[in-house]
């Protein structure tokens, strides 16, 4: 298991807080994964928004 920090910002950007957190094996290759994807793949969210508001006119 590795650990990772989760840094909480404040609305002002500040570090609020910075607690340790360990992934589990199952945890860090599933993000491990999604780090080292082909982001070619992926379709931007906005986008597919975009497309549904167009096609069904909202």
């Amino acid at each position: 298991m590795k650990a990772i920090n989760i840094t909480a910002y404040t609305k002002k950007f500040e570090i609020a807080n910075v607690k340790p957190y360990e992934l589990s094996e199952e945890q860090q290759h599933i993000l491990n994964e999604q780090v080292t994807s082909d982001k070619k793949l992926y379709t931007h969210a906005e986008s597919i928004y975009t497309d549904l508001k167009k096609k069904y006119e909202l």
